[in-house]
């Protein structure tokens, strides 16, 4: 994922945030003052039906007996006196009928104290109860008849009917604080990629130079005719070369990939022979393993001219060749096939290898990823070839298959589509 993809993405992580976050706030708001007046409407309701209980007729008055003092308090105006047991049954059963099931308590105006008397606190849990700290029950001038009640667990009852929706919401806030802190993380490992592709560039700059001097030397020992007549002169001077040429590919494939993830790679293509190709890594590895193995190379084509970056596509084959080789315990024996299926040209390549394991094919192609030999290496390697070879190939529109059997073999197919 590329710099200008992450900011958008971060960005839109924000957005979606700050979103998520004032719908939760408003919607809550919403459910509470919905709840709020709801309990308002109830307890106006079931005071009511007190009232007319009390004042025996059924008749509604002209004035509303029931004001609301502030969000927890009541005061209700009667006709005539009532005394506290009659109050409080009738209290508790029309809230009970309204679903008001949190505590409250009230007192009734004496009028000849000029105060009011405490009348009870009545508890959801325990029932009727004598409270720790008796609330100062307010009066109401200009009424002579009346009763206040007072709800002291108001809030706490309308939190808890919009309990299941405070949950969710809790949910979310967890959610996205998780969500939050995975962008933190992304960022941080989008730096850290960064600097390692960096340092992974200017690195492998810097073997191009000390590599062309060691090249520039082997070609040069290899021209001394007069020396060739030593075989074991001739030998490390071509040990030099060929480990020299492997160097500079690996130095290439690293390259290709920093560049490949950094600037999207795109093949240089031109029209090239592919069996001329094919031939040419054929004859050179053909050549180094003299009587110690066949490659072998069969075109049931003809000649085929195919649009590609050669240089790459050099790379992927030789690559490819060089695992099959690297890879074997036996006398290797390797087959390159160039055959039409459907509207697709398939290049095979099939060695005699150690194979890989099932369970790890699907993961061969992935960057740095080597399949796990123990404490065993006996062979080198980045864990980048394939990964290598899926990228070129997937850049030139190609698609690559590969079927592995333990001990048996291993067969690549580069499936090309045929204009």
């Amino acid at each position: 994922m590329n710099t200008k993809s992450i900011r958008l993405f971060v960005l839109l992580g924000v957005f979606t945030i700050v979103c998520i976050i004032m719908v939760q706030v408003t919607w809550l708001i919403t459910s509470m003052n919905s709840e709020s007046r709801k309990f308002n409407h109830s307890v106006h309701v079931a005071l009511f039906e007190v009232f007319k209980k009390l004042s025996g007729s059924a008749q509604v008055p002209v004035e509303n007996p029931v004001r609301k003092i502030s969000e927890d308090f009541y005061v209700v105006d009667l006709n005539s006196d009532v005394t506290a047991d009659v109050l409080e049954f009738y209290l508790i059963n029309e809230l009970s009928k309204l679903n008001i099931r949190t505590d409250f308590e009230y007192g009734i105006y004496d009028c000849t104290t000029d105060r009011i008397l405490y009348g009870s606190y009545m508890s959801t849990k325990d029932g009727k109860r004598e409270p720790e700290n008796k609330t100062v029950l307010p009066k109401v001038a200009g009424l002579t008849y009346y009763f206040v009640i007072h709800f002291p667990n108001r809030n706490e009852f309308i939190l808890n009917s919009i309990s299941v929706w405070i949950f969710f919401a809790a949910v979310s806030v967890i959610v996205l604080i998780f969500f939050g802190y995975a962008l933190y993380v992304i960022l941080r490992q989008k730096r850290l990629a960064d600097l390692q592709k960096d340092f992974i560039n200017n690195m492998t700059h810097e073997f191009k130079t000390p590599l062309s001097s060691v090249k520039i030397a082997a070609d040069y020992l290899l021209s001394r005719e007069d020396q060739l007549a030593d075989s074991r002169y001739k030998k490390y001077a071509e040990i030099i070369l060929a480990q020299n040429e492997h160097l500079n590919r690996q130095v290439e494939n690293v390259l290709h990939i920093a560049r490949n993830e950094k600037d999207s790679f795109r093949p240089n293509k031109a029209a090239v022979s592919l069996p001329e190709l094919v031939d040419k890594i054929v004859t050179g590895n053909q050549a180094t393993l003299k009587d110690q193995g066949r490659i072998t190379f069969i075109n049931t084509v003809g000649e085929v001219m195919v649009d590609m970056d050669e240089l790459h596509v050099t790379n992927v084959l030789a690559s490819l060749v060089d695992n099959a080789l690297k890879y074997c315990t036996r006398e290797p024996i390797i087959e390159i096939r160039l055959e039409t299926e459907n509207s697709s040209l398939n290049l095979i390549i099939k060695d005699n290898g150690i194979g890989i394991p099932k369970a790890e094919i699907k993961r061969v192609f992935q960057k740095f990823y080597r399949v796990p030999t123990g404490n065993v290496h006996n062979v080198k390697g980045f864990g980048l070839g394939l990964y290598y070879v899926r990228n070129v190939c997937k850049s030139h529109g190609w698609q690559i298959k590969l079927t592995s059997e333990t001990d048996i073999g291993t067969q690549i197919i580069i499936q090309i589509p045929m204009k």
